[in-house]
């Protein structure tokens, strides 16, 4: 049999040179899956801190926020612990009481003397009703040292009212026009003949609204009356 030299073969020179650059392109090829990977894996790397370091950042955010209204919250706590003891020394160094209607119906403020009692009236319409009375209000009585009303018409249309009334009085017998809290006011001391008793009371415009401030006995509460109008606030 008569050997075949390689080098002496074409055929075999052509396969041994289509076979290296097989193996050339191969090696191309997998050198590109490996960089391809390589890339891959360092951008998925650096997308995972940087989601490592955002939730670091948001976590450390909520706590630093949570801190902060913490503190706050517990410098307004201490804030408002230093008013109620200052308002508290101030009530207890005042020989009255203060009451204060809900700023919806105007945010007024009506000090009467401390040994007053007091009883919210629930049988009318309007939105504050109040009887007052030194020691204890006794409902089974007509006649008290202090009543509160706010009345749902304008002052205007009260006042009129008022006037309307005077105009059929004896001049003696008629209101006249006040200054309470800076504000015009009406004032008037009347007859109740329902209880038989000489009172008084004053009308004062609270936004469309009308405050109604009445003592059944002038006889027997005039000072007290006078002062509390004295140091209505609206």
């Amino acid at each position: 049999m008569n050997k075949i030299d390689p080098q002496t073969n074409p055929d075999l020179d052509f396969e041994a040179s289509e076979l290296d650059d097989q193996q050339a392109s191969t090696s191309t090829v997998l050198a590109k899956h490996k960089t391809t990977a390589l890339a891959a894996m360092i951008v998925s790397t650096v997308l995972l801190v940087l989601v490592i370091i955002l939730i670091f950042l948001l976590v450390r955010n909520h706590f630093e926020r949570d801190k902060v209204y913490q503190e706050a919250y517990n410098t307004g706590i201490i804030n408002q612990r230093d008013i109620d003891r200052v308002a508290f020394k101030e009530q207890l160094a005042t020989p009255y009481t203060v009451y204060q209607a809900p700023d919806i119906y105007g945010g007024f403020k009506i000090s009467y003397p401390k040994n007053y009692s007091t009883v919210y009236n629930n049988n009318t319409s309007n939105p504050v009703s109040i009887i007052a009375h030194p020691d204890k209000v006794d409902l089974n009585t007509d006649r008290f040292a202090l009543r509160i009303e706010l009345i749902e018409s304008p002052y205007s249309q009260e006042k009129a009212k008022a006037l309307d009334q005077d105009s059929k009085l004896d001049k003696g017998k008629q209101g006249y026009l006040i200054k309470v809290a800076g504000k015009e006011a009406y004032y008037r001391s009347e007859y109740f003949k329902d209880i038989e008793s000489q009172g008084a009371y004053v009308l004062i415009p609270i936004q469309d609204k009308t405050l109604l401030i009445r003592t059944d006995s002038l006889q027997l509460f005039e000072d007290q009356f006078n002062q509390i109008i004295e140091n209505v606030t609206t």
